[in-house]
């Protein structure tokens, strides 16, 4: 085969696939990835809120490769479970700033996460995203948000 026949040959072939490894984003109901939120703890021996999620992956489902909690880059994270995470800004995937817990959890499995940010805060919804194979899904839970004031908190309730 003449060398300009093989060039245009795979000149064309990488223009077929060029969009073949894009990310599809779906609704978060059509994925088994199950994020929920568990708890809102005050940890006084590290001055932190620790905020705890479980990470169900169903058996029918893909790997999941990573997932990401919207967390504002004004509050400081001390620590993460199981796994250490990295602040995105943004995920390249899934457009979501914040904490990736970028460890591969494989379908069937249930798993306990946890970060501590430091100081007493509060919880709103924040943004998260899921993402497995060729897809992601976004969608919000509870999560930790900067208190909009300096106002007394009763420790008793936390």
């Amino acid at each position: 085969m003449p060398h300009f026949l093989l060039v245009s040959l795979l000149l064309v072939l990488s223009l077929l696939f060029m969009g073949t490894f894009a990310f599809t984003r779906v609704g978060i109901s059509e994925v088994g990835w199950n994020l929920s939120f568990v708890s809102r703890t005050y940890d006084a021996a590290v001055d932190g809120t620790v905020f705890t999620y479980r990470m169900q992956v169903d058996s029918s489902e893909k790997d999941l490769s990573h997932w990401v909690l919207g967390v504002s880059d004004q509050l400081d994270i001390l620590q993460s479970t199981p796994y250490n995470i990295e602040y995105v800004r943004p995920d390249p995937t899934t457009q979501v700033i914040g904490a990736k817990f970028d460890n591969e959890q494989p379908k069937g499995t249930t798993k306990l996460y946890s970060i501590t940010v430091k100081g007493v805060i509060g919880e709103g919804k924040v943004s998260y995203s899921v993402k497995g194979g060729t897809y992601f899904a976004v969608s919000q839970i509870t999560g930790p948000v900067k208190r909009a004031c300096n106002c007394p908190v009763d420790m008793s309730l936390l």
